[in-house]
């Protein structure tokens, strides 16, 4: 993972690989890149919007039908409800211009709950 903040703004990247290792022999082998990229911008009272989808890349798909481009944006709102803590409430939209044929995703909504924890870490990790 990498990322960056400022005021304002954050902006990180996700890369993960996925392997299949163990399981029933009948079971379709996987081996997967997902990279999620994401920028968000907070305004006050907790409204936030940006993008975060993830890009897929089946390495076992057909040659010319393996990856999953989606773009699209985000909104979201924090709520504190009583003397809970605050939860994010998020709506993405994202469109895959770049999908595979075969089942494929070519739209893609979301909606998101996320517990909001406070921060472990209160400063930056290294300073320039």
């Amino acid at each position: 993972m990498f990322g960056y903040r400022a005021n304002g703004w954050i902006a990180a990247l996700i890369a993960q690989q996925w392997w299949s290792f163990a399981g029933a022999a009948s079971r379709p082998a996987v081996t997967e890149l997902h990279v999620q990229y994401m920028a968000n911008y907070f305004f006050g009272d907790g409204w936030s919007v940006g993008t975060s989808p993830t890009i897929k890349v089946d390495w076992r798909g057909e040659p010319g039908d393996q990856v999953t481009l989606p773009i699209g944006p985000s909104v979201a709102k924090v709520f504190r409800f009583a003397r809970a803590a605050p939860v994010k409430f998020e709506l993405d939209a994202f469109y895959a211009p770049v999908h595979p044929s075969s089942g494929g995703q070519r739209f893609i909504f979301e909606l998101k709950m996320t517990p909001v924890v406070p921060s472990l870490i209160p400063g930056p990790l290294f300073q320039p």
